[in-house]
């Protein structure tokens, strides 16, 4: 399974993972972690994203009036 990580991101924005099972029921879990880990990871970086980015672009607007 391949897929745009994080979503909404430009294509050259890539995560690739191995999720190979192993154990009685290794391919459950294997296709359970390729589905959960980039919707876990993509709902955190959002989170990430939502909180820091307004001071960010704060800083950016304060380095860009210092020029």
């Amino acid at each position: 399974m391949i897929k745009a990580f994080p979503q909404e991101t430009k294509p050259f924005n890539w995560l690739f993972g191995v999720f190979d099972g192993h154990g009685p029921h290794g391919e459950i879990m294997s296709q359970f972690a390729a589905e959960q880990v980039p919707i876990v990871l993509d709902k955190k970086l959002k989170d990430i994203w939502n909180k820091y980015m307004p001071s960010i672009q704060v800083l950016q607007q304060d380095i860009m009036k210092q020029k």
